[in-house]
């Protein structure tokens, strides 16, 4: 399975849909999530996407970091686990 991927600097307006049609460009999308308020009334500005492969995940990395999404430019790293150990479902990305 490739790697996921970290989207920083959306824009609150960004969608699902918007996220998922860009990344469609560059290959198949096998998960999506934009990381959202308690309350589910906006995101918070940053989001996970996982493509079918590895190519794919260099490509979109590659093509996407530093383009313009509704308004904002976004950052598209790779991400990582915090801790390799215990593989807790927490990513972080290194600053570019």
């Amino acid at each position: 399975m490739a790697k996921k991927i970290y989207i920083g600097k959306l824009s609150e307006s960004t969608t699902d849909d918007q996220l998922r049609d860009v990344f469609m460009k560059i290959g198949d999308v096998v998960s999506l999530k934009i990381v959202r308020t308690a309350n589910f009334e906006k995101n918070t500005n940053y989001g996970y996407i996982q493509m079918d492969s590895d190519e794919s995940t260099k490509k979109a990395i590659k093509a996407l970091n530093n383009s313009t999404l509704s308004g904002s430019r976004i950052k598209v790293l790779e991400a990582h686990y915090l801790d390799q150990d215990i593989k807790r479902r927490t990513y972080w990305t290194k600053r570019r």
